[in-house]
């Protein structure tokens, strides 16, 4: 179990998309952060043939820092994308919506549309692949402010990523005093939420 084994990845960044409009993209895009030296989590490459897919991406969103969403009608209408949001905003996780595809915009999570989007926008053309759709913002651009944001306040997203993984950890095991924060752990994690509410 990917909790249960501390020397586990953690993630930069966990990829949330619906593939019909998306899957070039968000592989474009996963490809461009990885090659900038991210640890980044996306299904197409950290979901391996018969495993519980479905605890692993909510794993996958536990043990990354930050989550992008990436804006295209399929993701708004998904069920899967949406629990994935859900979860993120339950787990008060760093999301970073990315604008792909701008059609059907007031279908989009309520909270996500609070938050201000990074303009990566591709030009929807259904009667062409999507790999060659034009692109209207410059991508290169767009990745390099996405990597500025995601790599913003990084002590603090690593922390509270590893705060959740002991915590989920620690739910697992029944609320077992073994797997409680204990130590300098402990004393580091009480200052971290001090300063955190200050």
């Amino acid at each position: 179990n990917m909790l249960s084994d501390p020397k586990r990845t953690l993630y930069d960044v966990f990829i949330s998309y619906g593939r019909k409009e998306s899957l070039h993209f968000a592989t474009r895009l996963c490809e461009a952060l990885t090659n900038m030296g991210l640890q980044v989590w996306m299904d197409m490459r950290n979901l391996p043939p018969g495993i519980d897919w479905q605890q692993t991406i909510d794993e996958g969103i536990i043990r990354s820092k930050t989550i992008l969403y990436i804006i295209a009608p399929h993701a708004m209408s998904s069920p899967y994308c949406e629990k994935e949001v859900e979860l993120s905003i339950f787990y008060q996780k760093k999301i970073l919506p990315v604008l792909h595809i701008k059609k059907d915009i007031h279908r989009l999570n309520e909270r996500l549309a609070e938050i201000n989007w990074f303009p990566l926008e591709e030009k929807y053309d259904p009667s062409v692949p999507p790999d060659q759709w034009e692109a209207i913002d410059p991508f290169g651009e767009g990745v390099e402010s996405l990597y500025e944001k995601i790599k913003e306040n990084e002590a603090f997203n690593s922390f509270h990523t590893e705060l959740l993984i002991r915590a989920k950890e620690w739910e697992k095991n029944q609320f077992s005093s073994a797997f409680a924060l204990q130590g300098a752990f402990l004393q580091i994690a009480r200052e971290w939420l001090r300063k955190t509410w200050e």
